[in-house]
């Protein structure tokens, strides 16, 4: 799949009051597809 935009090595944060985690977010559609190792991923746009 070819997303709009990868983030790569975001700071994710859930909520749950523990540390947030380095990992890659691809956004589609205006919504978050997937979050997690997303090495091999393609996107319109990507940031570092």
């Amino acid at each position: 799949m070819l997303y709009d935009l990868i983030i790569r090595d975001a700071l994710v944060i859930d909520g749950s009051n523990t540390p947030g985690v380095r990992t890659d977010v691809a956004i589609g559609d205006g919504r978050i597809q997937r979050i997690g190792s997303l090495t091999e991923a393609r996107a319109r746009e990507e940031v570092n």
